[in-house]
């Protein structure tokens, strides 16, 4: 009986061990199961608004303007589309969403709008070439998204510190 207690244990403990190398290998065990409402929203803020708003950064340095109107113009749809990307109140999933969004959609709207809006009047002074409205536009642009971020996000938990890899931020160095 002793035996088979033992076998018992022994053949539990490898099938956790299995599940657990199966679920660190798909890397499933650290995403919250979501919806696909916050998948989209997501993706529409993290691959529209944060890469466009890099690349205008990386066309001031440069002084090219072509490049920071097409990012502007990028933000300016992203921003339409934020309205209806947080239209029906979700929070399953890996979201920094505060349900407040929707006790006040029509404050959360109108941050939507001024973002929009301040990516039109960079948009404006990109095209003409006015550098000094570029930068200035730039830091309204940002201040819409921090403004909205400080009032209806999250905040994110603590950095996480480690070698890299997948999941680790890591701040950079002026080096």
């Amino acid at each position: 009986m002793k035996n088979l207690r033992g076998w018992m244990y022994s053949g539990v403990a490898v099938a956790a061990l299995g599940l657990l190398a199966g679920c660190a290998e798909t890397g499933k065990m650290a995403k919250k199961p979501g919806s696909p409402a916050v998948a989209a929203r997501r993706k529409l803020m993290l691959k529209g608004n944060l890469p466009s708003f890099i690349k205008i950064k990386k066309a001031l340095k440069a002084g090219d303007a072509k490049a920071a109107a097409a990012a502007a113009r990028v933000i300016i749809a992203t921003a339409k589309k934020i309205p209806g990307a947080f239209a029906k109140k979700d929070l399953r999933g890996n979201t920094l969403a505060k349900a407040k969004i929707w006790a006040q959609k029509t404050e959360f709207d109108q941050y939507a709008a001024n973002l929009k809006l301040s990516a039109e009047i960079f948009l404006l002074a990109a095209e003409g070439g006015d550098k000094t409205g570029m930068k200035n536009g730039s830091k309204t642009i940002i201040n819409a998204c921090n403004k909205c971020h400080g009032a209806y996000r999250k905040k994110r938990g603590p950095k996480k510190v480690g070698v890299g890899g997948a999941g680790a931020r890591v701040k950079a160095s002026g080096a």
